[in-house]
């Protein structure tokens, strides 16, 4: 009977880790705030300060943009991103050395702040950094000071909607499609009052909270007008209510109607209805118009936007022809880039495109699958190989609004109005110029790439890459030229590439809407931290159960430190190394009643090659390769042992917290402790079944 209760646990034990890995339970994450002289929601404060100091238009000044902060999965460890945020602190103007941290207005965040948008951890740990608290591990001063005293704009990343799980990447699907992780960013950033800042441009909100919804409707005063917002959003299980659309209904006839609707209840909208409340929207400083996209293209990160595909296109293989730079009214975020566009012209106003995922750059393989072919449907490259023709339907082949970045951002007079683009997604820093021929004018884009923030820096890049885009870009443009029978095609070049693969931040100079320096701020490598020690003390509160013969014990372990792999190898960023030893108590043969068949002996452990597994969903695994035990009892009782073992914080894994208790299961190999004890003590005692729990000091 015994034996068969210990095989059902570790049975169940089993059955519980596997589920625990491949589940996913979200959390709600709270918004990030501050204590001491600042309010809560002090993002949106520092917005409002921001719109009113406006005034002086010809005044130089100053915003930085920095990229791929996230944590690093075996910690989330943000000691580089805190070292950033102290260079910023302390930045000087290169030409005359002053102090100019009171001139930078801004930040500008490329994506990828956390490493995994579906695991709450990570933005509960970010959060912390950001606010007052501390991490229990660490201290991020520089973050926190950045982040009090300047407003921050952020782009959406690919690891802010990776939702990693045991299964393949392929162009139609990859891990980047977490609706959960669009969820927390939101959360992150108080989405709901951000769209309401005066100064931000948004297209029309997919989706309200009620309280929200009814605040609005109380605004309007025509009761025509108030019968169409009625109608036009829908409650839902969630407690918000959802834009509806009539059946055969223009996306345009309903926006405009909308945009009037928010414009008076104080939104800042344009007559454009996105397919979600999409992560892209403009602000305007000073006469230049700042554009952030959404540059995952297959958009399945948006459930409105995945629905509104498989409804146009059934057939899965066509699916593609609607993506989030496809030129089509259904593309809720084509159509705001086109209504910027024409209100940035109309105005004679210049622009300054940002988004995460760099179309092109020296990294990146132009031909794979996953999260990688988003960069051919940025660029409208499909699989000419294997027959698929057009990615976008009818029209000329493979277009993209990539085209009218290069080829229709121009004014009256035809010079380009937006002639800068700033990306990140890449770890390191890039720049080149993108020389663009079309029918109308001649110009060209200076991009740049700005992954450096922190994350682990990219070791590989190749500056052939860029060629092959360039190649592979003006045969699409040539084709596309021969479908609609133009005499001549547009084309591109890139020249003037530029790759240094360090920590950094991008420093940009303005006066009014002319930029005079972009400036990567590279971090001295002796302030890079890529190998820092987790010294910390952890105690564990251990009651094990034996099984040959039945017995039971309590021991304190004690975790001395974590060491993270990643200085080997990037790929091993996700384990660290954690020793430990322990000292407790045995009571050794419990089960058996006779007389003085049991006894009580001294436990102590030992586990040098400890070694702590993170996966996905912020799950883990300590699994404990050959350590050392003993057993010391009264007399000749004595035992020494080699041991192997797995842990994991079981309750955390399945529900997302109660992280310090967790369960474990050893098996042990005997070995005599001294040829004058007794042989049979502890000779049998193999297995052993665990629980525990854990705290940091």
């Amino acid at each position: 009977m015994k034996n068969l209760l210990i095989r059902l646990t570790v049975i169940l034990f089993s059955c519980l880790w596997i589920y625990s890995c491949i589940s996913t339970k979200a959390v709600p994450v709270p918004n990030f705030t501050f204590s001491g002289a600042r309010t809560e929601m002090s993002n949106l404060v520092n917005l409002d300060t921001l719109w009113a100091g406006q005034d002086a238009a010809a005044e130089e000044y100053y915003f930085v943009v920095v990229g791929d902060t996230r944590n690093f999965v075996r910690s989330m460890d943000l000691a580089n991103f805190n070292q950033v945020a102290k260079e910023i602190i302390y930045a000087r103007d290169p030409e005359n050395g002053k102090r100019i941290y009171e001139k930078i207005k801004f930040i500008v965040h490329c994506g990828d702040f956390v490493y995994e948008g579906a695991a709450a951890e990570q933005w509960g740990n970010l959060k912390k950094a950001f606010s007052h608290k501390d991490y229990a591990r660490n201290n991020y001063p520089y973050i926190k000071m950045l982040f009090r005293d300047k407003p921050l704009f952020p782009a959406l990343g690919n690891h802010e909607i990776m939702d990693f799980r045991f299964k393949s990447q392929t162009k139609y699907m990859d891990l980047a499609a977490s609706p959960a992780g669009v969820e927390y960013f939101k959360d992150f950033f108080n989405w709901d009052e951000w769209i309401r800042s005066a100064g931000i441009l948004v297209p029309v909100p997919a989706d309200l909270p009620e309280e929200r919804f009814r605040q609005i409707a109380a605004t309007i005063v025509d009761p025509v007008r108030k019968q169409e917002f009625l109608n036009a959003y829908a409650p839902d299980r969630d407690g918000r209510r959802h834009r509806q659309m009539a059946p055969g209904a223009s996306p345009q006839s309903l926006a405009a109607t909308l945009a009037d609707i928010f414009n008076c209840a104080g939104y800042h909208t344009l007559p454009v209805l996105s397919s979600d409340n999409m992560i892209t929207y403009a602000f305007e400083y000073k006469g230049t118009v700042f554009l952030v996209l959404d540059s995952m293209a297959r958009g399945w990160h948006y459930p409105g936007f995945a629905r509104l595909k498989k409804a146009l296109f059934p057939d899965k293989s066509r699916q593609h022809e609607l993506h989030l730079f496809s030129p089509s009214v259904w593309n809720g975020q084509y159509m705001f880039f086109k209504a910027v566009q024409e209100q940035t012209r109309r105005q004679g106003k210049k622009m300054i495109l940002f988004m995460h995922h760099s179309p092109i750059n020296s990294v990146n393989d132009l031909d794979a699958g996953g999260m990688e072919y988003n960069l051919k449907l940025i660029l409208g490259l499909g699989d000419v190989a294997k027959n698929e023709g057009p990615l976008t339907g009818p029209g000329p082949a493979n277009r993209t609004f990539f085209d009218d970045i290069l080829f229709d951002c121009t004014d009256n007079n035809g010079a380009a109005f937006l002639d800068t683009a700033i990306t990140s997604c890449t770890h390191l820093y890039q720049q080149f110029r993108l020389d663009s021929k079309g029918p109308v004018h001649e110009g060209g884009i200076d991009w740049f790439v700005t992954g450096g923030g922190g994350a682990e820096p990219e070791r590989h890049f190749d500056d052939s890459k860029l060629q092959v885009i360039e190649d592979r870009l003006n045969e699409r443009l040539q084709r596309q030229a021969s479908e609609t029978g133009a005499e001549t095609s547009a084309d591109v070049h890139i020249r003037d590439n530029r790759v240094v693969n360090r920590f950094h931040y991008l420093l940009v100079k303005m006066k009014g809407d002319r930029i005079l320096r972009i400036a990567p701020c590279f971090i001295p490598s002796r302030d890079v931290v890529l190998r820092k020690p987790t010294m910390r003390l952890e105690a564990k509160f251990q009651a094990s159960f034996y099984r040959e013969p039945f017995s039971f014990g309590q021991e304190m372990k004690i975790g001395i430190g974590s060491w993270g792999l990643e200085w080997l190898h990037p790929f091993l960023s996700f384990i660290t190394w954690d020793p430990s030893f322990g000292i407790g108590f045995l009571y050794y043969n419990s089960g058996d009643q006779a007389v003085g068949a049991e006894l009580y002996a001294a436990t102590f452990a030992f586990s040098p090659l400890s070694f702590k597994l993170r996966f996905p969903q912020d799950k883990e695994l300590t699994v404990h390769l050959p350590g050392i035990e003993f057993l010391n009892g009264i007399g000749d009782y004595a035992r020494s042992y080699l041991s192997f073992g797995l842990e994991a914080p079981v309750f955390f894994n399945l529900f997302g917290k109660w992280k310090p208790w967790g369960l474990g299961l050893k098996y042990r190999i005997p070995m005599r402790f001294s040829p004058g004890h007794d042989p049979d003590f502890g000779d049998r005692l193999r297995w052993s079944f665990y629980c525990n729990y854990a705290f940091s000091f």
